[in-house]
């Protein structure tokens, strides 16, 4: 088990946290994060920054795929001023013909996962992009927990109309590990310090 000493000097959040925010805040006790490590996070990060309070500033890690014409898993982060963070958890398939994807599965140092979202399709720099984004709450935190800890993790696209799967690109799980911190370190009220 590992303990997050950072939570033990952080000052007390100066709005309260929902329930559902404190669940996800005590199931990130696995990822560290520090005022340090969460500056960095930031800085590296690429941003919309909102015009207005009503509009949300999304932050995704500089190595996302979002936007690219390439197949696999990421995670992004929209900020409000009234309502505050959520963490959206996304994946893409890109390919000249369409799956017809229905679920994904994950194998994770060899168990089995199953994971069904709700699927769109779009283009994509002239290819098929069948992809899900859906915003994370406690539950499904321990799924990215477990695909950015593991050894190795095999995704599985399950179609109607066929299959694929990948072996999870190194990169794209330390971008998810990535974003797992920054949210915590926005839970844990770094971003007003």
């Amino acid at each position: 088990m590992v303990i997050d000493t950072s939570i033990l000097n952080t000052p007390t959040q100066s709005v309260e946290l929902s329930e559902t925010a404190q669940a996800s805040l005590k199931k990130l006790a696995a990822i560290n994060v520090d005022k340090k490590l969460f500056k960095k996070l930031i800085k590296d990060s690429s941003n919309i920054t909102r015009e207005s309070a009503v509009q949300a500033t999304y932050f995704k890690d500089k190595n996302s795929i979002v936007g690219k014409p390439v197949t696999g898993l990421y995670a992004y982060i929209n900020c409000y001023d009234i309502t505050g963070c959520n963490i959206y958890f996304g994946c893409q398939h890109i390919n000249k013909k369409p799956l017809g994807l229905q679920s994904l599965t994950f194998v994770i140092n060899g168990k089995r996962l199953l994971y069904k979202p709700d699927f769109a399709t779009d283009s994509l720099q002239h290819w098929i992009n069948e992809y899900s984004e859906e915003t994370i709450y406690d539950d499904k935190i321990s799924i990215l927990l477990k695909l950015v800890t593991a050894d190795k993790v095999i995704v599985r696209f399950n179609g109607n109309k066929g299959h694929d799967q990948i072996i999870l690109p190194k990169d794209q799980q330390h971008a998810l590990k990535r974003q797992l911190q920054f949210y915590k370190g926005l839970l844990l009220g770094y971003a007003k310090e």
